[in-house]
């Protein structure tokens, strides 16, 4: 069987998920916790990839896309080409340091833009019907 620490071992290149925390450490069988670390896991813990947030955050996204279906994932496609949007505009999204009053003022003032360019294409559409 391959050496899940050995990092040259491809141990999963058959699409088989990558190992997480309770497959890398045996879990007491008694207490459902994972059992104390021995001098040879302490090697292992070294090869052990820490999750940023980002990564996080992404691997949820993921797998929330993945149970949505094809109107949800056109939806959700849509606000991300938005974000990207604003990134190319104003750069990345910082919300700790963004001064921006994003309740207050922000989403007010661009819910007031989304009403006229609806009123003004309800209007354009009323008018070119009663002109037909």
């Amino acid at each position: 069987m391959p050496d899940p620490t050995d990092v040259s071992t491809e141990c999963h290149a058959h699409g088989e998920p990558m190992p997480d925390r309770t497959d890398l450490f045996p879990v007491c069988p008694s207490h459902g916790e994972p059992m104390p670390m021995t001098e040879d896991d302490e090697a292992m813990a070294d090869t052990i990839r820490m999750l940023t947030p980002e990564d996080a955050a992404r691997a949820t996204l993921t797998s929330l896309a993945c149970e949505l279906g094809h109107d949800e994932v056109r939806v959700l496609t849509r606000v991300a080409e938005r974000l990207k949007g604003g990134m190319a505009g104003y750069g990345p999204l910082r919300l700790e340091s963004d001064m921006r009053e994003f309740r207050a003022k922000e989403a007010r003032e661009e819910l007031e833009d989304a009403l006229v360019y609806l009123a003004c294409a309800w209007l354009k559409t009323e008018s070119q019907e009663v002109n037909r």
